[in-house]
């Protein structure tokens, strides 16, 4: 729920227009705090005895759009930085954002004879008019914050309820073969209609999963689980990807293949991959996600114990390296089994999933190297700063990188250019089968509402953590 407070100072002379020195100010909710677009934005900072005193701070500063304050800590922090331009992330339980609300009232007497605003909160007098104040332009309704050169005009909160909900398989974590149960799921994804299509990974098959139902059908291999290496079988499936008829493409890891699987199909079809281990350039060895671009009818595989990524135009006989091919190292050459990775069409690269190397890195589509997004090669951890063998990825439409980091069973979340990430799902390092746990999550997908969707691979089910 959100509140609404309101300030108010009853000035000594009455003005024609906005004649009371006020502030409506909108609450966040708790376990959250501010982070500005540059740090230039912070007014000052103070220790006071509430929250209400830090938004009195807030009021009478003519510059505040936003504050927040912990009343653990008794800090409190005054912005000029508004929410179109900065965040709010998680935080300690004792702390909270409040932040400005304007309205077009507030802001008629500008260009208007600076007696109509000289005791007004949001605009000031300058040539004898009233105008926005510093840092800010009228934007024929009111005042707002300038942008920096480049930045994104948004608001993005980086919260979601750290209690999940199962959507696929055993809210306890039982495996098994029935239509209501998973054995180490992988790969998730939506299909035109919204329906979860998920990689049973030791069921050898895919499951669909419509929204709110208790069992899933399966729309590629065997019911009954069987594995094998004919066209209606599957061993091991990992990565999927689904165009925009629904038909599926996805990684046959232990039969090193990948297969199209028309919609509604009994059996599919190997598009690349001979069906034996092997680092040809028309072979695999353990192909796990995939990216698939309609477009171009281009498939991106990662072909993970051949350290590399390998592009696949349809119905080619090969494919050719893309991102590593060098042996297996920590280099900027070089990967180390990369499984996870999604595209970035805004920057024409790839983000992979390094996992024996514990980095998440960008691999722009024609360059020899990656460049480093989150961890550090080599080292692994469960800080914000480090991963421990990441494994599945994906973007949102502003650019926040959200991976799977298996070894700490926990999402993290990389806001656009931040290399410390935010947990937004699990506990690092602890895992187990509470609706808060994680154990060993791989693959992970968003829905329209940034709704997170996690494979809880070693809990043989799927949960769903709602954005805030």
């Amino acid at each position: 729920m959100r509140i609404i407070v309101t300030f108010l100072l009853i000035l000594v002379s009455a003005l024609n227009v906005q004649s009371l020195f006020e502030s409506y100010i909108q609450l966040s909710q708790l376990s959250s705090q501010f982070q500005p677009a540059n740090s230039i934005e912070q007014l000052e900072t103070q220790s006071v005895s509430s929250f209400m005193q830090c938004g009195y701070i807030c009021n009478r500063n003519i510059q505040c759009r936003t504050f927040d304050y912990d009343s653990s800590s008794t800090i409190c922090r005054v912005f000029e930085g508004a929410l179109d331009t900065g965040l709010i992330i998680p935080a300690a339980s004792t702390s909270r954002v409040g932040f400005i609300k304007y309205s077009s009232l507030y802001f008629i007497a500008i260009n208007q004879p600076c007696t109509q605003c000289i005791e007004s909160r949001y605009l000031t007098c300058s040539n004898n008019v009233c105008q926005c104040p510093i840092h800010t332009f009228y934007n024929g309704s009111q005042c707002e914050n300038q942008r920096y050169e480049n930045a994104s005009c948004l608001t993005f909160v980086a919260q979601w309820n750290s209690t999940g909900n199962t959507v696929a398989g055993d809210a306890a974590a039982s495996s098994g073969i029935a239509s209501n149960r998973l054995n180490f799921p992988y790969g998730l994804k939506f299909d035109s209609s919204n329906a979860l299509y998920i990689t049973d990974y030791n069921n050898n098959r895919i499951q669909k999963w419509i929204a709110g139902a208790s069992n899933g059908s399966t729309v590629a291999g065997q019911i009954n689980g069987a594995s094998g290496q004919s066209s209606t079988f599957l061993y091991g499936p990992v990565g999927l990807v689904l165009d925009s008829n629904d038909n599926m493409y996805f990684s046959d890891r232990a039969n090193c293949r990948v297969m199209f699987w028309a919609n509604g199909a009994s059996s599919g079809s190997t598009i690349a991959g001979t069906g034996s281990y092997g680092s040809a350039n028309n072979e695999f060895e353990n192909p796990s996600m995939i990216e698939y671009v309609s477009s171009t009818n281009i498939l991106y595989i990662a072909d993970t114990m051949n350290h590399r990524i390998m592009k696949y135009l349809l119905n080619a006989s090969s494919g050719t390296v893309v991102a590593g091919g060098n042996g297996q190292g920590l280099s900027n050459t070089q990967l180390s089994k990369p499984y996870g990775m999604a595209l970035d069409l805004s920057t024409n690269s790839l983000i992979i999933c390094n996992y024996a190397a514990h980095t998440v890195v960008r691999w722009i589509l024609g360059a020899n190297s990656w460049t480093l997004i989150a961890g550090s090669s080599g080292v692994s951890g469960s800080s914000p700063i480090l991963l421990y063998q990441p494994v599945g990825v994906t973007l949102d439409q502003y650019g926040n990188i959200y991976v799977a980091d298996s070894g700490n069973h926990r999402i993290q979340c990389f806001l656009v250019g931040q290399s410390s990430g935010i947990t937004i799902a699990g506990i690092a390092g602890s895992y187990g089968t509470s609706a808060t746990q994680l154990n060993a999550p791989f693959g992970l997908i968003l829905d329209n509402q940034l709704n997170l969707y996690v494979a809880d691979t070693s809990n043989n089910r799927v949960q769903k953590f709602a954005r805030y």
